[in-house]
């Protein structure tokens, strides 16, 4: 006789309906451990779409963004981003190596760099939160610099210990990765 559990004592052969039974249980076992399985292979699937197509991680590399970005924060950033603004934060790769900055300027403006260490776009001071002065880097950048269509003066935080648009110029809308949406301290672990 079978035990609630569906056991049977040593020695006794199950009937065949305890057999049949016996046998369901494997294959429902065999069925839920393939659709779990399933289940697991769409999620990746799906998180890795979501993390190739959609969204990109970068960690930030260097203290060009200090103090709002540290070297180290993992930044989570919007692949399909169609229409830049002034004050958006973005990554793109060049040679090799990937920037981050901040668009200041968009095609059409004219970017200007005084000797007070003052941003002047189309003619104005800008007032940002910025604590170091804006000093022209480089000989390749001309000031006033128009900036073409399609493209974007981006300029990082640390204004004193970065490379920027100041250096590389302005950089062409097909080059950027994407928006940064959200940055994951990642100091201390």
């Amino acid at each position: 006789m079978a035990d609630k559990l569906g056991a049977l004592p040593a020695g006794e052969e199950p009937t065949p309906e305890q057999a049949i039974a016996a046998r369901r249980r494997r294959l429902l076992d065999r069925g839920d451990i393939l659709a779990f399985l399933a289940k697991l292979c769409a999620a990746a699937l799906a998180a890795w779409l979501a993390l190739t197509l959609v969204f990109g991680l970068a960690v930030m590399e260097g203290e060009g963004m200090y103090p709002r970005i540290r070297d180290g924060d993992l930044l989570l950033f919007y692949r399909l981003e169609q229409s830049y603004t002034t004050g958006d934060v973005v990554t793109f790769t060049r040679d090799g190596r990937r920037y981050v900055g901040r668009i200041v300027a968009r095609g059409g403006d004219v970017v200007e760099l005084n000797d007070s260490g003052e941003l002047l776009v189309n003619g104005n001071v800008q007032t940002e939160q910025i604590f170091y002065p804006t000093t022209p880097q480089g000989s390749e950048v001309g000031y006033p610099c128009r900036v073409d269509d399609e493209s974007v003066f981006l300029l990082c935080d640390f204004r004193t210990n970065a490379i920027d648009s100041r250096t590389y110029g302005p950089v062409p809308l097909g080059e950027l990765e994407g928006k940064v949406v959200t940055i994951l301290r990642r100091r201390g672990i």
